[in-house]
């Protein structure tokens, strides 16, 4: 049926073909047909699979058409947005330099008031000075105050004494007074008497002088 080589002939051109009958023929047909039929059988399988993935592949393909429907829509909708972003970008430009402008500003703000602090800590620094000295001269004057007061508890003191013996004085002096009143009268108690006694003697001289005369 298939040509067979000789091997112990040892040429490749010593081959020994057998006669090939009908019957031979007929099987190797029968073989043909039944590897068609099976060739036939997983052609028409293959076509069905084929055509139920074709069939999905289609719906896929109109899910597909709705995706890009939908992605059609996304893509408008951002062309506006991107419209709306440059504007905005735009405004954003402007203020940006705007805010550039301010912040020039206020760094100039910022050096005026960083000097402004500058001199702030310098009269700081001169006022805790200026207090320092004050407290000092504050404890000074507390000092002073407290021997001041000590001095005016013993003037008020002294006062005191004073006062007390200035009492005394007056009443020293009312009694003076009343013995002075007291001489006063008996002195004049004594001038009565003594001019009565000199009108007497002036009478007794008087008389005297009659009897010399008689």
């Amino acid at each position: 049926m298939y040509p067979a080589v000789d091997s112990c002939a040892g040429r490749p051109d010593a081959l020994l073909i057998d006669p090939v009958t009908n019957d031979d023929v007929r099987e190797l047909a029968a073989r043909m047909d039944r590897r068609f039929t099976a060739v036939g059988r997983r052609v028409d399988a293959f076509e069905r699979t084929m055509h139920s993935r074709f069939e999905s592949v289609d719906a896929r393909f109109g899910e597909v058409v709705g995706h890009f429907d939908r992605v059609y829509g996304w893509l408008e909708k951002l062309e506006q947005e991107r419209v709306v972003s440059n504007e905005l970008m735009k405004r954003l430009d402007r203020r940006q330099e705007e805010t550039t402008a301010t912040l020039a500003r206020l760094d100039h703000r910022q050096e005026e008031t960083t000097a402004t602090l500058t001199r702030l800590d310098r009269r700081q620094d001169e006022t805790t000075a200026t207090l320092t000295r004050l407290d000092h001269r504050q404890e000074e004057t507390t000092t002073t105050l407290t021997r001041l007061d000590r001095r005016q508890e013993e003037t008020t003191a002294a006062l005191t004494r004073f006062d007390r013996r200035q009492e005394e004085t007056t009443a020293t002096l009312t009694r003076l007074d009343d013995r002075q009143d007291e001489t006063t009268a008996t002195l004049t108690r004594m001038t009565e008497t003594l001019q009565r006694l000199s009108d007497q003697q002036a009478m007794m001289i008087e008389t005297l002088q009659r009897l010399d005369a008689r």
